[in-house]
């Protein structure tokens, strides 16, 4: 509310507050998609190679989105 009221004056900070406060926290999809990494982590595939676990996590949640 400070900030509404008194952007005018404070332009510069306005300004660098509208920037670092417009970044997004961590969504709940993103966490889920994180949780449901461990199953393809699990100790018996741990030969894997990060590529191949991010190509496994892309393609379930496209399958997921009907894509």
């Amino acid at each position: 509310v400070f900030m509404q009221e008194n952007e005018q004056e404070f332009e510069v900070i306005a300004l660098m507050a509208k920037d670092f406060l417009a970044i997004p926290g961590a969504s709940v999809a993103v966490e889920r998609l994180f949780s449901g990494s461990r199953h393809a982590c699990a100790d018996t595939r741990c030969s894997m190679k990060a590529a191949t676990i991010t190509e496994l996590m892309c393609a379930r949640e496209w399958i997921r989105e009907g894509l």
